[in-house]
């Protein structure tokens, strides 16, 4: 016998099959569920009443329609018990049910695990209000509408492209919490606009509207409308039309809002329209119209394919694949599909999988970041493990459970030995290259550096110029110095007059002691100005080459405080100089060979050996074309004497022992490579895990 049929599920007809057959939508009006069945599960159901299996499959064959038998008889009874659609009237159906029931009861911290993840907030029944008010928007849906927002949207963008500097300059403006609380208010009522074009359009195919409210997925909070009754719609344009009315909806919105913002005169309402405009073209384009979670560009492509369920039938297409690459056999259970929707389903679930992995480990580090400890750490790590590690766990279980199946198959050894390969390649420490950005430089040099911002009077010697000691480089002029020197002389020679007739007036003499300290503070004022004015003559502190930095420079050219001039060179002696962090430092010892290879291709590279490394970090660097504002790889910013590293670095020192080594007249900058201690080439990447677990585990 057959577990009777519940009497309330009602059978609807569907939209054909991508390949010609016809289907159907099973309703649960108890739980307002939709099951789309094929031909073969219609017909069974037909004759469901029989009671008894072979009787339903005479009736069924009778036809010559399809063929069934008893298991495919089974498998639906096994369905409808299933998804609680038999009638449980008869003792077993009771127990199955209750089963079923107990199957699915779960812990209190199951339970706030799950509604932490994702749950929903019904917040209005709205089925009465959009009967009522549907005739009153019915022209909003027209064709005419639609044609004529066309126009807008081509008479707005043009206007707006005309404007576009404007445009640039408002979107810069609200870049501030004013205007991210005014783009926060456009969003929430461009959403409920959104939610409404779903409902006006579903409405208007004859569906039921019953719930709106708001989803939140890891506390993010997302509009819905249920729409489940599209389903019932045969088809399957009118289905796409409920789908897609959000979006549309918001692009009508974006449309006559970039013409009004071209139109309007500045003031609030302009803003507004701005607001609007900018924020139904992001929001639709990035989060509505994406199919790889389950908004309306899901929904979307899954009417276009006519493939309900994609996300679960991609992965699983997607994950077969793997299975045959991995163990040499084809899965029985796999669904069928053309070679072409196959190759699709294939990378879209990949794509899918890639941006959901990125999409959830950003939403896990602003949790992480954003709520206090412990508790975001807890929660982050909750999101990564059901999102991410579980199913990567679940994946792995079936693999363990093919295995035995795996043994006869070629396949399977292969993939075994290049997990090998792969894990001595991980595991194995067999590379011994320490690698760093390096600047070759003589060994004694000097940067010479502009002490005031100044005028250029007499200008430095050209670059590859032997200089002396003590000549000068570089004439510089200050008249805000010149005008300050001028002031305070006056101010000097008026406070020394004071207090020398201090004796002669008794006002002045009353003063004396607060003009004798204005005094002292004038002098003190000038020695300083005059100390300034003594630097801005620059002279060579040794002797060597001059290299200049800037060949542009001109007389009457102004220069900045602390702006780098060139550098002066002992060219007797070269060194390479690198910058290693404290678990490379570790790896390297003093003697160890190296080589240094120049930017420069048509540089030869240089034997080196390691000379000196530092025992603490650097705290000023010196070597500038290291740093990541000059082209380098060194985060620092500047100081008023160099670059402070902004992560702990240490200095390390290399001699040339290359005896082609010719020497050369300027910096260079490249690439060295060390050879040190060997490591495997997962360890840094345990030691940073293991680093930031320490970091980050004190509360």
């Amino acid at each position: 016998m057959v577990p009777a049929l519940r009497d309330d599920l009602r059978l609807y007809p569907s939209a054909d099959h991508r390949d010609g057959s016809p289907a159907w939508t099973l309703l649960d009006p108890a739980r307002n569920q939709f099951f789309q069945i094929d031909w073969q599960t219609y017909l069974i159901l037909c004759h469901w009443a029989l009671g008894d299996p072979k009787k339903i499959c005479d009736q069924v064959n009778s036809r010559r329609a399809v063929r069934v038998d008893e298991e495919d008889i089974k498998a639906v009874g096994e369905f409808l018990q299933r998804h609680e659609l038999a009638s449980a009237a008869s003792e077993q159906g009771t127990e199955l049910l209750t089963k079923l029931r107990m199957g699915r009861k779960r812990s209190w911290l199951t339970w706030l695990l799950h509604h932490y993840l994702f749950f929903r907030l019904p917040l209005l029944r709205c089925d009465a209000f959009v009967t009522a008010t549907l005739p009153y928007i019915q022209w909003l849906l027209s064709r005419g509408f639609a044609f004529l927002t066309i126009i807008i949207a081509f008479v707005g963008g043009i206007s707006a492209i005309r404007q576009w500097d404007a445009f640039v300059g408002q979107f810069v403006d609200t870049l501030s919490l004013a205007g991210l609380a005014g783009y926060l208010s456009a969003l929430i009522s461009v959403k409920i606009i959104h939610e409404f074009g779903h409902a006006y359009v579903a409405k208007s195919k004859g569906c039921r509207v019953p719930t709106m409210g708001v989803a939140f997925l890891v506390l993010f909070p997302m509009a819905y409308t249920d729409v489940n009754d599209a389903w019932k719609l045969r088809r399957r344009g009118d289905r796409l039309a409920v789908g897609a009315a959000g979006i549309i909806t918001e692009l009508y919105v974006a449309c006559w809002a970039t013409l009004a913002w071209s139109l309007l005169p500045d003031g609030q309402l302009r803003e507004v329209a701005f607001l609007y405009a900018t924020t139904t073209w992001i929001s639709t384009v990035i989060i509505n119209a994406t199919p790889f979670l389950r908004f309306d560009g899901y929904f979307l492509l899954m009417d276009w394919l006519d493939t309900p369920n994609l996300h679960q039938r991609s992965f699983e297409q997607a994950k077969d694949i793997i299975r045959r690459k991995l163990f040499g056999f084809n899965s029985d259970s796999v669904e069928y599909f053309s070679s072409s929707l196959r190759r699709f389903l294939i990378i879209f679930a990949s794509v899918t999988w890639i941006y959901r992995f990125f999409l959830f480990l950003g939403i896990a580090a602003l949790v992480y970041y954003l709520l206090p400890k412990p508790l975001g750490p807890i929660l982050a790590w909750i999101e990564i493990y059901w999102f991410i590690l579980k199913p990567l766990f679940g994946e792995l279980k079936v693999w363990v459970r093919l295995v035995p199946r795996a043994l006869t198959q070629p396949r399977f050894y292969f993939t075994l030995l290049m997990l090998v390969v792969l894990g001595v390649v991980l595991v194995v420490p067999f590379d011994s290259r320490v690698t760093g950005m390096a600047q070759m430089s003589p060994e004694i040099s000097r940067s010479i550096y502009s002490s005031e911002a100044a005028q250029i009077d007499i200008m430095p010697p050209r670059s590859g110029s032997k200089v002396s000691e003590n000549q000068l480089l570089l004439q510089l002029s200050s008249p805000d110095l010149e005008l300050k020197l001028a002031q305070l002389d006056a101010r000097r020679e008026l406070l020394e007059w004071q207090t020398k007739q201090a004796s002669f007036d008794e006002q002045l003499q009353a003063n004396l002691r607060q003009a004798e300290a204005d005094l002292v503070k004038v002098e003190s004022q000038v020695d300083s100005i005059l100390e300034k004015m003594d630097k801005l003559e620059i002279r060579a502190p040794m002797s060597g080459t001059f290299e200049a930095l800037d060949p542009d420079l001109r007389v009457g050219d102004w220069l900045s405080q602390n702006v780098l001039i060139g550098h002066l060179f002992d060219q007797s002696s070269w060194q390479v100089v690198t910058y290693l962090s404290e678990e490379e430092v570790a790896r390297i010892a003093v003697g160890d060979s190296s080589r240094f290879l120049p930017e420069d291709p048509a540089q030869l590279p240089v034997n080196l050996r390691v000379k000196a490394v530092a025992s603490e970090s650097t705290r000023n660097l010196q070597d500038h074309l290291l740093v990541a504002a000059q082209g380098g790889d060194i985060e620092a910013r500047p100081t008023d004497t160099g670059w402070q590293p902004e992560r702990a670095i240490y200095r390390v020192t290399l001699e040339i022992v290359d005896p082609r080594f010719q020497r050369e007249s300027q910096v260079m900058r490249g690439k060295v490579i060390i050879s040190g201690t060997p490591q495997a080439y997962i360890t840094p990447y345990i030691n940073s895990a293991l680093a930031f677990i320490v970091r980050e585990s004190s509360f």
